[in-house]
């Protein structure tokens, strides 16, 4: 038995989790879905971890709500943050709007919005991790960014 030790089963979950962060990092959604499904056709054959106990109604309703929820936060986030990288610098809003609706017609939106709806539990944790190393990179580096620049053009 793969899973008949606890050892076997940290590694084979951890194995998993790790992959559902680099497929939601790479934004392929499809293989963490394959991914969890052959963890749970592993543990059936193979395990003894009681995994479909885990599926009840209520669970199921629960984890489809909050991520629906999720889902519609992180669309948003996601269209503010496309509005903002499309939008050049001092140009009225007008100007740029097709350029706006240009770059987000290119974003896969689908896609997306199924990810971070089912894979939400890993979507969040990347998502605000992410965010959260690159603005304190960003706020850093604003902070002793004048004195870099000077050492860098002497």
């Amino acid at each position: 038995m793969m899973f008949g030790s606890a050892l076997g089963f940290l590694l084979v979950s951890v194995t998993l989790i790790i992959l559902l962060f680099i497929f939601d990092n790479n934004e392929v959604g499809w293989a963490g879905f394959i991914s969890f499904i052959v963890f749970g056709i592993v543990n059936h054959f193979w395990g003894n971890f009681p995994l479909l106990e885990l599926f009840t109604w209520k669970n199921i309703f629960a984890y489809v709500l909050i991520g629906f929820l999720f889902a519609l936060i992180r669309t948003y986030f996601k269209g503010q943050e496309l509005k903002r990288k499309s939008m050049p610098k001092n140009v009225l809003l007008s100007e740029s709007a097709s350029r706006t609706y240009d770059y987000r017609k290119n974003f896969e939106l689908k896609d997306n919005v199924f990810r971070w709806w089912f894979m939400w539990p890993i979507s969040f944790l990347s998502w605000v991790f992410t965010d959260i190393v690159r603005d304190i990179y960003n706020f850093i580096y604003s902070k002793v960014e004048i004195l870099f620049t000077k050492v860098f053009n002497v």
